[in-house]
């Protein structure tokens, strides 16, 4: 009986062999197939990229002459080479949401930023805005030009140890 299993287990060896080189014939005439097209995939990546480009400055340009917080906080961003990737004005010269590239000692790090023009921010603004991040899977920077609560201090030092919080 051992022989018989050796028998079935030779003809099944045979039949993938042969399916494995009629499959290496097809990719091959796939490869000459995308050498044709490799030009026009490269200037589809080079159009990718001016679209991306243009988006960006569409993006960016109409909020900052509207909102002047959007000001204030570009101008605290470029005195600290912080980068705006994308910016969203949730409520105008009050609110803003942004993602920012956060120059560290071991490279840039993308980090969740909310801005708010505030007299006193509050633990809700400060959770808010934690689950803001969360969400995104990114680190938070709360910026605030009025003052923290007390109870806003505390709930930062001991729950939201990752959120930085800067006054400006």
């Amino acid at each position: 009986s051992s022989k018989d299993g050796q028998e079935v287990s030779t003809p099944k060896e045979t039949p993938t062999i042969t399916r494995t080189s009629s499959t290496q014939t097809e990719p091959a005439q796939t490869t000459q197939e995308s050498l044709k097209g490799t030009p026009k995939g490269t200037s589809n990546t080079a159009q990718k990229k001016l679209t991306e480009d243009l988006c960006e400055e569409l993006f960016e340009e109409p909020e900052e002459p509207e909102d002047e917080f959007y000001k204030t906080i570009k101008n605290y961003f470029s005195k600290h080479n912080i980068k705006i990737i994308e910016a969203k004005v949730i409520r105008k010269n009050s609110d803003i949401d942004l993602i920012i590239l956060l120059p560290t000692a071991m490279g840039e790090v993308k980090y969740y930023c909310k801005a708010k023009a505030k007299k006193k921010v509050n633990d809700g603004d400060l959770s808010s805005a934690y689950i803001q991040a969360q969400i995104r899977k990114m680190p938070v920077l709360f910026i605030t030009t009025g003052e923290v609560t007390k109870k806003g201090i505390d709930l930062a030092q001991k729950e939201f140890t990752t959120m930085i919080i800067k006054q400006i």
